[in-house]
């Protein structure tokens, strides 16, 4: 951080919760620019996230058929792409409470 950033850090933290909340919003107005207001920066981020984590399955178990074929054991480059898979599917199921 820089040190501006960091001093104005430090002087939020001193503040008690309604103090925060006012110097928050008056900091969000002097630089709109650096704060983002929409959900375009989650959406970046998620679905470079997931991008990345399907290319990172498909490099592994493309990587595992040759292996396989070979009569080699691909069972730890198996295991990871099940778990991407899992994490891929639990990122977008719902919960057992919210069925």
């Amino acid at each position: 951080m820089e040190d501006a950033t960091r001093d104005a850090v430090n002087v939020l933290r001193e503040l008690n919760p309604a103090e925060a909340r006012e110097a928050k919003k008056e900091l969000k107005a002097g630089n709109a620019n650096f704060f983002p207001t929409t959900d375009w920066a989650k959406l970046t981020l998620w679905t470079l996230l997931i991008l990345g984590l399907l290319v990172v399955g498909v490099v592994l178990a493309s990587g595992a058929i040759p292996i396989v074929k070979e009569g080699g054991d691909a069972t730890s480059l198996l295991v990871i792409v099940s778990g991407i898979t899992a994490g891929l599917i639990g990122l977008f199921s719902k919960g057992p409470g919210q069925v």
